[in-house]
């Protein structure tokens, strides 16, 4: 936002991100924004007032709801305008969950990340349409590009990693939980010709400690103890991805976008993904990459199959489209400039004293 001549506050409980944020010219503020008590709520809206105030802020973008309670009451306060992003489903079980969740969708102008939220926006709440903005997430182009991945980085996560690279390297990145798919991928590898390939997991080994215990047994149950390792988290992705051969998302819910498939398309990776959710509408089957059905053991393995056989010519013709298909269409580039574009139109048709 900086460089395109905003001034970007961000207000969060702080994180990996806080560095990145102060480095490109934002201001970052600490606040306890997660907290979801309703006392912390009211004080955190009282801090975002005076924040507000001392800025000179205009727009005020909520991208999750306790702080977008905070922040919708501040600029009630304030008359700043208000803006959500909906990043995902949420489970709707009472009323008072319904309640709580709809906080996204009282923004001037909402912003849904991919077609399957939008629908699910539509479907669930009591919105104008008119205002709900389709803007899908956007990759990092100069992060995400294997041609601009030093081959000293590469060279040390191969090391890292230990894999035989005389076989092909299919990667599963994830969270280590039930629905991100692991099970659906070793039933689907247990039937494959184990000299060919060896899969990894990577994920954090230490928040999910008995599905980790399962996953385990599981892979000794499936004879796949020799194919399939567990790693903890990589920080470097790109030079992860740079490393293996196959991307595979495998999620048995739907993606509200899928943040890994285009990761991997970007990077010139062949891509096998589950078809539902955000990430059919960011994979193009068959074209950059291919889509199962979840919960089909043997059309994914026979997909596997397929990928894993692939010619040169043809891994090129699909890993080229991939990446010209994310470029065209899921930059972050392209994510900021629509973004910027209804920062934009708020800004003027307040000036003009135009209802938003």
């Amino acid at each position: 936002m900086v460089k395109h001549g905003f001034k970007s506050i961000v207000a969060s409980a702080g994180g990996h991100m806080v560095n990145q944020i102060e480095n490109s010219g934002g201001i970052h503020i600490q606040l306890p924004l997660a907290s979801k008590n309703p006392f912390q709520i009211r004080k955190n809206s009282d801090s975002l007032i005076n924040i507000i105030e001392d800025y000179d802020v205009d727009i005020v973008h909520a991208r999750s709801r306790a702080p977008a309670w905070s922040a919708y009451f501040a600029c009630k306060k304030t008359g700043c305008h208000f803006v959500t992003t909906v990043h995902g489903t949420y489970s709707i079980g009472n009323p008072i969950k319904k309640r709580y969740n709809s906080i996204m969708m009282r923004g001037e102008q909402v912003i849904a990340v991919s077609g399957f939220i939008k629908e699910y926006i539509i479907k669930n709440y009591d919105i104008d349409e008119k205002k709900i903005h389709l803007i899908h997430r956007g990759v990092d182009l100069n992060q995400f590009d294997r041609n601009l991945v030093p081959e000293s980085r590469v060279l040390q996560k191969a090391k890292e990693l230990n894999v035989d690279l005389d076989r092909q390297v299919i990667l599963l990145p994830g969270r280590l939980t039930k629905w991100k798919g692991h099970d659906f991928l070793m039933e689907a590898l247990a039937g494959i010709d184990k000299s060919k390939y060896i899969c990894l997991f990577v994920g954090s080994i230490n928040k999910h400690p008995e599905y980790l215990k399962r996953l385990t047994k599981k892979i000794e149950k499936l004879g796949l103890n020799g194919n399939i390792r567990i790693i903890n988290n990589v920080v470097d992705m790109p030079a992860l991805y740079t490393v293996v051969d196959i991307v595979i998302s495998a999620s048995m819910r739907p993606e509200a976008f899928g943040r890994i498939s285009v990761e991997a398309q970007a990077m010139e990776k062949l891509l096998i993904a589950t078809n539902h959710g955000g990430t059919c509408e960011t994979v193009i089957d068959g074209k950059t990459g291919w889509l199962v059905e979840p919960g089909n053991v043997e059309e994914f393995k026979n997909t596997l199959e397929k990928v894993l056989d692939i010619s040169d010519k043809q891994r090129e013709e699909v890993t080229k489209s991939a990446k010209r298909h994310i470029q065209n269409n899921f930059s972050l580039d392209g994510m900021t400039s629509k973004t910027i574009h209804i920062y934009e139109n708020i800004i003027q048709k307040a000036a003009k004293g135009k209802k938003i």
